[in-house]
């Protein structure tokens, strides 16, 4: 049985029985609202990124392990007159009040005795550490000239007023190598505008401290999020004067600002549509019964809300947003319902059934157009997919099944033959053409310059504060929080060790220190401590320590120091290295590094390396550029230039699928290539106006511009099948009015979307207001003027013969 003749015999059974299917109609509407009570909404950026696998996600996941990614930022900055003495005390206030439950762990500074603890560490390990050219470093420092020298530096020192702090030191490394050591100390510095000033970490004027916080609370919780900021302005409040600054950086803060930039949106972008084509009903109306046609679409919103939410939880915002395409959309369809029985030349049944094949092909194509977007990497794109899915399905059934019981038909209306409305639209046949062929090549130049971007930060709402925040952060401390990461994997840490080693020989001579984060100076693999060891101990024979001892006690009686003041190095280097381990860092202090450089991951330990974000370093990693195998670099930069590639990739992909569904469709329904054509005209025109627009102005496609191409194919396609329907086959209940009007209704939809300042929303209204706007004047125009050429008109009129 076909579909037209299930859906007239349902007009017939439910006639006399209207209750029941008014009452499971209203049920399944209640209960849809009932259920968006509980919709748990998600506004954050990880919806709109891949959650497969491949080198897009290892790249994210590695990104959001970088050391401050996760931290809450806090810079203070004094206004002119503020002391350094203040500032440190208000640090120190606002410091001792960020405790939990949203603040788990704050370092305001070194921590107190961390500089003992290191050179503590420093002495205890020397021997694992010292490299062969360390080693001839201290050589060079135990010559009788250099040692003379050190010792009488050390003198002037200890008798000076600071005599105090370089006595603990001397005591340490009497003989003056540990600059040796702190040199690889430089590597491990993330933030090169950083001093410590009363164990603080200060800028380098004075003028700005920082606080480094972590927080148990998860940067993709928006309610949290919201929660924990407001607590931290109150301790603000009541520790910090109005002459020091504060300023916050957190992931967190991105989240709270595109929570409230969408729901605000929502309210304006809905509110916007519902008046918009209420406004369209008002002006087109003809009967009150019409309203029906635009109240379904309402229902549709809610049953679509409702349903996606019953297969994902959280929903993304920009689901919902997309709610006011969805009342644009499948108003179409009891659009053309209403205009099908609004004649009474026929049964209602039997009008209704020749409504339906072209309705439902219109709903296919679109439904297979989204089918496709299922296969998308993309939460946020499934999730447009599902939602824009079960919208289509809730509209065909309520314009099909529900609406014809809701429409009271008028009085017979005199049918219009189709050269009669042909002649009014396009009396200038040629003139249409070539109008047309004229605006379609300026639009494909214009669509020659299209761009595709990957850059995430741009489908984000950032407001001017936190653009403000991040600037002066960068500004005084140096951009610490996107530098980029090279990674060595390893199934052991040993064997990770020993790969960061030759990165880290690949890497120093072109780098240095100030630019490069790296833990292979301090803690090298076994294997090379083992060798750094052999070597120390073949270098300190019996008889170099004690003619060094000798050549120490003389100078130093000659400068006043007493024997015992050297008895710690002759201790020092008789005394069994100890291995450099993990634990042995963590004890010196340098835990927080240990954790944010060495990371478990499934298959072993990942060891990081930071270095500047630039296109240069990332041309070391290219193939073919010398670096050492096993090695990932992971950028900011990389990582949009690799989305940028895969927006491309999926444009490509869902463009080209979704159009060859939509043709086997139209020839499935047509079965002649001429209606094809014809048909994909409004298609074609929408898809090139759009990129003509968007490549002309400067607008790149990005993530959400492929879900605007499939839209502007789905309904393209839809007006194509309705008006070659009218032209081609006599359909008189498929009129241009209410083509017309159902691309008005999906104009206003889009149309509301540019009032959102979210970018993903505003891209989508966008691109699909531009694409559709083209279609629908190729359908209303374009279409019947190429029906209206002669061979045109001859071929379809010897198909329909045949």
């Amino acid at each position: 049985m076909a579909v037209s003749d299930i859906v007239a015999n349902a007009y017939v059974f439910f006639f006399r029985k209207r209750w029941l299917l008014f009452t499971a109609s209203g049920v399944i509407i209640l209960l849809s609202l009932i259920s968006l009570q509980r919709i748990e909404l998600n506004e954050n950026v990880l919806s709109m990124l891949p959650d497969g696998t491949g080198e897009v996600v290892a790249d994210f996941d590695l990104l959001q392990k970088s050391p401050f990614s996760r931290k809450l930022i806090i810079q203070l900055r004094g206004r002119p007159g503020v002391s350094e003495g203040e500032l440190i005390a208000t640090t120190d206030k606002l410091a001792g009040l960020l405790t939990p439950p949203f603040f788990t762990r704050v370092i305001a500074g070194p921590g107190v005795g961390s500089w003992q603890n290191l050179l503590n560490w420093l002495r205890d390990s020397q021997a694992c550490l010292t490299s062969a050219e360390d080693l001839y470093a201290i050589q060079q420092r135990l010559t009788d000239e250099a040692v003379r020298e050190r010792l009488g530096q050390m003198r002037t020192l200890l008798v000076s007023p600071e005599g105090m702090a370089f006595k603990r030191i001397f005591f340490v490394d009497p003989v003056g190598w540990f600059p040796v050591y702190l040199e690889k100390l430089r590597f491990l510095n993330p933030m090169p505008g950083v001093r410590v000033e009363q164990d603080r970490f200060l800028s380098a004027e004075g003028k700005n401290s920082l606080i480094l916080v972590d927080t148990g609370v998860d940067f993709t919780d928006a309610e949290q999020s919201k929660r924990m900021l407001a607590d931290f302005q109150e301790m603000t409040k009541k520790v910090v004067p109005a002459a020091i600054e504060v300023m916050l950086v957190s992931g967190h803060r991105y989240t709270l600002a595109n929570s409230d930039r969408v729901k605000e949106d929502l309210a304006i972008v809905l509110s916007a549509a519902g008046v918009g084509i209420f406004a369209i009903f008002l002006i087109f109306m003809r009967t009150w019964s019409e309203l029906w046609a635009f109240l379904l679409p309402v229902a549709v919103v809610i049953i679509a809300s409702a349903g996606v939410a019953l297969v994902y939880q959280p929903v993304s915002a920009i689901t919902l947003g997309f709610g006011a395409v969805l009342l644009g959309l499948t108003d179409d369809y009891p659009i053309h319902v209403h205009a099908a029985l609004s004649r009474r030349d026929r049964p209602p049944a039997e009008l209704l059934s020749n409504v339906v094949p072209p309705l439902v092909f219109t709903g296919l194509t679109t439904m297979a157009a989204f089918v496709i977007m299922l296969f998308s990497n993309l939460p946020v794109q499934r999730q447009l997919a599902v939602f824009s899915l079960i919208g289509i399905i809730a509209a065909l059934l309520l314009a099909l099944i529900v609406l014809p019981h809701l429409i009271r038909t008028t009085k017979t209306q005199p049918l219009v033959t189709v050269p009669d409305r042909c002649d009014r639209l396009t009396r200038s046949p040629l003139w249409v053409i070539l109008c047309w062929g004229g605006i379609v090549g300026l639009c494909l130049w214009g669509g020659s310059r299209l761009q595709f971007n990957g850059d995430l930060k741009e489908m984000n709402f950032v407001t001017e504060e936190i653009k403000h925040v991040e600037a002066a952060l960068r500004d005084t401390w140096g951009d610490f929080r996107n530098r980029a990461m090279v990674v060595v994997e390893a199934p052991d840490l040993q064997t990770a060790l020993m790969r960061n080693e030759e990165l880290f020989r690949y890497l120093q001579p072109k780098l240095g220190p100030e630019r490069m984060v790296s833990m292979a100076p301090i803690l090298p693999s076994a294997q090379t401590q083992e060798s750094n060891r052999d070597r120390w101990q073949s270098y300190w024979s019996p008889d170099r320590i004690e003619k060094i001892r000798q050549h120490l006690e003389e100078e130093g009686r000659r400068l006043g120091f007493r024997p015992e003041a050297f008895e710690s190095l002759w201790r020092q280097l008789n005394t069994p290295p100890e291995k450099i381990t993990v634990e042995s860092l963590r004890v010196a202090g340098l835990g927080d590094l240990i954790d944010s450089l060495i990371l478990p991951f499934e298959k072993g330990v990942q060891v990081v390396t930071l270095t500047p974000d630039t296109s240069e370093i990332a041309a070391l990693f290219e193939p073919g550029a010398g670096s050492p195998p096993g090695v990932r670099f992971v950028s900011q930069q990389r990582f949009s230039r690799n989305i940028t590639a895969a927006v491309a990739r999926d444009f490509t992909i869902f463009f080209s699928s979704s159009l060859a569904v939509v043709c086997l469709l139209l020839i499935g329904l047509f079965r002649h290539p001429i209606k094809v054509l014809l048909a994909l005209i409004p298609v074609g025109t929408g898809l090139i106006s759009a990129a003509g627009f968007m490549g002309a102005f400067g607008y790149p496609v990005n993530l959400f511009n492929v879900v605007a191409s499939i839209l502007i194919i789905g309904l393209g396609v839809e007006y194509g099948i309705f008006m070659v329907s009218r032209l081609g086959q006599g359909k008189d209940h498929i009129t241009e009015r209410a083509v017309l009007i159902s691309s008005l209704t999906t104009l206003v939809g889009f149309g509301s979307l540019s009032f959102a300042r979210h970018p993903a929303l505003n891209s989508i209204g966008l691109a699909v207001l531009l694409g559709i706007g083209g279609a629908a004047v190729s359908a209303l125009v374009v279409t019947p003027a190429f029906y209206r050429i002669a061979w045109v008109a001859s071929a379809l009129s010897k198909g329909d013969r045949a």
